[in-house]
């Protein structure tokens, strides 16, 4: 397991996703911060290692040589960020609909899209998945949606804290709270294979939850 995780990180780091670094620093910390003190020390063992491979091998990760672009990025992404908010502002409560961000910039925002490879290629989403649902689904659908996610969440932590010390919640949670930090600049559950997973950890969430809940009434 724990090479299986080195290479991951590895992996990720020549992907060059900041994002995803940090998903994964935020879930980290997330099981550091339930897990009992014995398995804290053994944190050490892969911070150590991969703190190494950082330290010697720096320039040839990806993820540590975007600081030239990083400026004019956020700037860009800035950019989708506020035409999405526009829309926004528009269509606040029941939203364009779900599926057509890419037909409403195509009539609406023609100047968000890319040209590659003699194509142009509208926007199917604004550099950020939350802001696709909201745009998409509006406000009160993008509540009801995020419900299904951080409701599950938070009973996981509440039963963890006050009846039952199952560490498969905490771990559940923060491979969850990796994965959100990450869909803040880019709309993964368009990926098939990462929606199956987290929908997988949801229901796996509820279904521990709703078994504790079964024993209590028992």
């Amino acid at each position: 397991n724990l090479a299986l995780f080195l290479v991951a990180v590895v992996s990720m780091f020549y992907t060059g996703g900041m994002g995803a670094l940090l998903g994964l620093t935020v879930g980290l910390a997330f099981i550091f911060l339930f897990f009992p003190m014995r398995y804290k020390i053994l944190f050490v063992i892969p911070v150590v290692i991969i703190g190494t491979i950082i330290f010697m091998y720096k320039q040839n990760f990806v993820v540590f040589n975007r600081q030239s672009n990083t400026g004019s990025a956020l700037e860009e992404r800035a950019g989708f960020w506020i035409d999405a908010l526009r829309i926004f502002e528009i269509h606040p409560f029941l939203g364009i609909g779900i599926g057509n961000y890419q037909l409403y910039t195509e009539k609406h925002n023609p100047d968000n899209f890319w040209f590659s490879q003699g194509e142009i290629t509208f926007f199917d989403q604004p550099e950020s998945g939350y802001l696709k649902y909201l745009i998409e689904f509006g406000l009160f659908g993008f509540i009801i949606y995020m419900g299904f996610l951080i409701i599950p969440m938070i009973k996981a932590v509440w039963l963890f804290l006050t009846r039952r010390k199952d560490y498969r919640l905490v771990i559940i949670c923060a491979s969850l709270f990796s994965w959100m930090i990450g869909f803040i600049t880019v709309c993964s559950l368009t990926d098939s294979r990462i929606l199956i997973v987290i929908t997988t950890l949801v229901c796996l969430l509820i279904s521990f939850t709703n078994k504790d809940y079964r024993q209590e009434v028992a």
